[in-house]
């Protein structure tokens, strides 16, 4: 048994600026969300974690109170 002595030949132009290409997209949708978190980090948190969708439905009922009487 003998081994190849001569090497792979290097991937075409085309495949290796899509590769690259693809991982200028990936670390700039992980930045992307880095950015994001530390955003959000930034801001009061709520009274829990439904706070929000309770806010809203108090707010809902009394404008349908509000419409009825």
């Amino acid at each position: 048994m003998t081994a190849d002595p001569s090497p792979a030949p290097p991937p075409p132009a085309r495949r290796r600026w899509l590769g690259a290409a693809l991982t200028l997209l990936l670390i700039a949708a992980m930045v992307a969300g880095a950015v994001y978190l530390v955003q959000r980090a930034k801001t009061p948190a709520a009274a829990g974690p439904s706070a929000g969708r309770r806010a809203a439905r108090v707010a809902d009922s009394a404008v349908a109170a509000a419409a009825a009487g």
